[in-house]
Parts: C-alpha cells; sequence; structure tokens
C-alpha cells in the first residue's frame, strides 16, 4: 500500500546516499547548532509537524511517538526514569526535517 511504499523509498534512499562521505559533510554542517534556539519541550511539539516516512505502522506526528514510547518504556520498567526521558527523547534528531534535511537523512 500507499505507507509501505513511502516507507520503502525511504530506505532505498537513505542506503543509496548515506556515505560516510555525507555524513561528514553533515556533522559539520549541524554541530554548530545555529538554526534555532528551543526546549525539549519545543523540539518536541516542533515534531508535531512531521509523519516519520520510515514507520509504516503510524501515520501520525512524531511527538505522538515519542510520548507512546516513553509511557510504554514507563509502564515496564517503572523505576529507570532515566530510561522513560531516553524513550522520549530517541527521534529528537528528526527535527532537522523541519529545516529542510529529507527524512532519508535522519529517520530509520
Amino acid at each position: 500500500g500507499v505507507l509501505q511504499d513511502r516507507v520503502l523509498n525511504t530506505y532505498r534512499l537513505m542506503h543509496t546516499y548515506q556515505t560516510v562521505e555525507f555524513v561528514k559533510r553533515k556533522i559539520s554542517q549541524w554541530v554548530p547548532c545555529l538554526q534555532a534556539e528551543m526546549t525539549v519541550m519545543e523540539a518536541l511539539h516542533a515534531l508535531d509537524h512531521l509523519v516519520d516516512e520510515s514507520d509504516p505502522d503510524v501515520d501520525f506526528p512524531n511527538s505522538f511517538h515519542a510520548y507512546q514510547t516513553a509511557e510504554g518504556i514507563r509502564s515496564v520498567h517503572p523505576s529507570l526514569d532515566w530510561l522513560h526521558l531516553v524513550g522520549l527523547l530517541h527521534d529528537i534528531g528528526k527535527i532537522l526535517s523541519i529545516w529542510g534535511e529529507p527524512q532519508w537523512c535522519v529517520v530509520g
């Protein structure tokens, strides 16, 4: 279906163009972190405008996935509060798509 085609195309592009040289260029481009200054919550809410093209199971904003992941981890590992935070933040790098990076560069 449409979702599966979207996922396959994203991974095809990823596997075709993510070379060591490409990654080195992206590191030098993004490491200065000059695009914006925001809190973690602002960054998570910015992901409301992103639907992850690499995930065949979801067709809703990525911030929802962040909260679902954190809550899923909390329900299984209630005493590992640091892991709840990891679940919440695990996809935050996808914010680079909002500043023009194609999703195959930052998802998957």
